[in-house]
């Protein structure tokens, strides 16, 4: 983290009677970036229960899921959020999103081994400042 660095500035010492000053910093802290977040799923808005099954991911086979998203490359950081009305992967992306949307749908497809067309025919995708991702989904 960078911070910058302000010419000492005097404060009145609360501790001495003399109004002698004593010599402070002021540290402002860089401003933190925004990470980019991409979420790629479905729900019981875009795809019926059939199809919302076939997506699903049990208990057992999460962590298994994770790792192989990880390992896609390009992801700093990853969540799979998968219930009976939704599936939704939620990722820190290190990559254009583009790229993300992309490979994350590529990902949906080989569970139910379908094709990409079939993936982006029921999944929704927002990329972009975190928060604005994260209430939109």
């Amino acid at each position: 983290m960078r911070a910058e660095t302000h010419p000492p500035t005097s404060f009145a010492n609360p501790m001495n009677d003399s109004n002698s000053s004593v010599p402070a910093a002021v540290v402002t802290p860089a401003p933190l970036p925004v990470p980019t977040l991409v979420v790629v799923g479905l729900s019981y808005k875009t795809a019926p229960a059939e199809e919302r099954a076939r997506f699903a991911f049990s208990e057992s086979e999460l962590p298994n899921a994770l790792t192989a998203v990880k390992a896609l490359g390009g992801f700093a950081e990853v969540t799979i959020l998968s219930t009976c009305n939704r599936t939704e992967i939620y990722a820190v992306i290190d990559l254009p999103e583009a790229e993300a949307v992309a490979a994350l749908r590529g990902f949906l497809a080989i569970k139910p081994a379908c094709s990409s067309a079939e993936v982006t025919a029921v999944t929704f995708a927002h990329a972009g400042d975190a928060w604005c991702v994260i209430f939109s989904a």
